[in-house]
């Protein structure tokens, strides 16, 4: 399959394909489904698989503003404390409240 086929299949410019290939650019979590439909695959991203067992029916809402909280760091807000960490290949959210 080229580079055009897919990223005709993805919905996405063959550009954006080449900068998945070489790193450049991260694709959206529905794209990389759609993708792994298209090529009959799945991918393993930070050791979670994605897959797409059938047709993709669309996916998170996009919202306004994402939080992004990185794994192996505390992060503090105002009224919690949360942290996020892998064991074992399973992802460990705790979170920390005052009483």
């Amino acid at each position: 399959m080229t580079q055009a086929e897919l990223a005709d299949e993805l919905d996405v410019s063959r550009q954006m394909v080449t900068r998945y290939e070489s790193g450049r650019d991260l694709p959206a979590v529905e794209v990389l489904a759609a993708a792994a439909r298209v090529l009959d695959t799945k991918f393993s991203v930070q050791g979670m698989i994605v897959t797409s067992g059938g047709e993709f029916r669309g996916g998170p809402r996009p919202v306004a503003q994402q939080l992004v909280l990185p794994f192996m760091r505390t992060r503090k807000f105002r009224r919690a404390v949360v942290e996020i960490t892998r064991r074992k290949g399973k992802i460990l959210i705790s979170a920390t409240l005052p009483a």
